[in-house]
């Protein structure tokens, strides 16, 4: 997993992609996310990583898959790993299919997203606005700085 400056808390999971893990990354990231004071994101969050982590399963063999979540400035950021070296498409939905729209989840759910390739495969990069409601005031960010 790359290093990066952050000035938020973070959260990072290793696990082995299987249906009967995800209920388990949701209320782990659910929890996580209610200490944050982030609550208010948990359902889109955990959909947007559920919704990864499953074609992690389908398209990318299963495997280990790091996930990491973290809050920097107006932004809740997530990763997901896979081994996968082919990108996600996003396809027009077909009713029809009980399948194929995931991509496309992500894309309303999110406030943008992107895929980052990696030599052991790609992460894919979520980001969601933190609710103004949730965000300190300049002066509680002072009072946290200068106790």
């Amino acid at each position: 997993m790359t290093t990066r400056q952050s000035d938020g808390p973070e959260y990072q999971l290793r696990i082995q992609v299987r249906p009967s893990q995800l209920s388990e990354v949701r209320r782990s990231v659910s929890e996580r996310l209610d200490l944050w004071g982030l609550a208010a994101l948990s359902d889109d969050v955990c959909i947007v990583l559920t919704e990864a982590l499953s074609n992690v399963h389908k398209h990318a063999g299963g495997g280990f898959s790091d996930i990491a979540l973290w809050c920097s400035g107006a932004y809740l950021w997530t990763m997901v790993s896979d081994s996968s070296h082919d990108m996600p498409v996003l396809k027009d939905p077909d009713l029809t299919m009980s399948s194929g729209r995931g991509m496309r989840l992500i894309e309303a759910l999110t406030d943008n997203w992107l895929v980052i390739p990696s030599h052991a495969g790609k992460w894919l990069v979520c980001w969601f606005a933190v609710p103004s409601t949730v965000m300190p005031t300049a002066a509680e960010e002072l009072e946290q700085c200068y106790p």
